[in-house]
């Protein structure tokens, strides 16, 4: 009976096991599991379709006034390059913030999408860099630039020459960084609005700063990104009755 017993908890553990598996959802750019599919996946990804805060938008609807204040304090640190399937994503030691009008939000990691999610009067980046922060009781807050085709970023170049395989990660090696070096120069002029996340499960309530200075990288670099991704940016979305400002 004893032996009964435990196969009987097996059998249960490798079923629930399984059932968990297949609420496992997956989701893409393109198709039906693309972004206009999103909502129908998993009904915890309703708000996709249902919010009235979603991200990315078209920043050209943008009022000049006051954005807010942005301080940024990064420490310098090693960098875990991730294959997501969806993007490369770059995590980075624990330390590092940006405060946004007085509440702190800790750096977590930074990823990148091309061509840009963001678009400015219709006009759209070669590729929008996101550098994904999270406060203390869990908010979020995304402070994204653009990029355009120019001169080459010697820091972008080390990021794109330890891409590994989907699904892996690797620590690029003798490597550390102050991350505010792959920032544009000009920090002061930034656009300011409540959005989501641009991925499932498109979460709302998030701060979203964008830098108004454009980044350059090469081509090159540009190219070297799009044999991994393109195409992978959510398509705009509406901006209802949200303010976005601009100074």
């Amino acid at each position: 009976m004893r032996w009964f017993a435990l196969l009987l908890i097996l059998v249960l553990g490798a079923c629930s096991n399984d059932s968990h598996k297949e609420t496992d959802k997956h989701w893409s750019y393109e198709g039906d599991t693309g972004p206009d599919h999103w909502a129908e996946l998993d009904p915890a990804w309703e708000i996709a379709a249902k919010g009235h805060s979603q991200s990315p938008i078209d920043l050209g609807e943008a009022t000049q006034g006051d954005a807010g204040n942005l301080e940024f304090h990064y420490l310098e640190s090693a960098i875990r390059v991730t294959n997501t399937g969806h993007s490369v994503q770059m995590t980075v030691e624990p330390g590092s913030w940006v405060e946004i009008d007085g509440k702190r939000f800790h750096l977590k990691q930074f990823h990148l999408h091309s061509p840009s999610e963001h678009a400015v009067n219709g006009e759209y980046s070669d590729i929008e860099v996101h550098l994904v922060h999270e406060s203390d009781d869990r908010k979020l807050a995304v402070v994204g630039f653009l990029t355009d085709a120019g001169p080459s970023s010697a820091n972008f170049e080390i990021f794109l020459n330890n891409i590994p395989a989907v699904g892996e990660t690797s620590v690029i090696p003798d490597f550390r960084i102050n991350i505010g070096n792959i920032l544009p120069d000009d920090l002061g002029h930034k656009y300011h609005y409540q959005g989501s996340l641009t991925t499932p499960p498109c979460t709302e309530n998030v701060e979203w700063i964008v830098l108004k200075t454009h980044k350059t990288i090469s081509a090159e670099q540009i190219a070297t990104f799009r044999k991994y991704y393109q195409g992978n940016n959510r398509p705009l979305q509406p901006l209802h009755d949200r303010e976005v400002v601009v100074d």
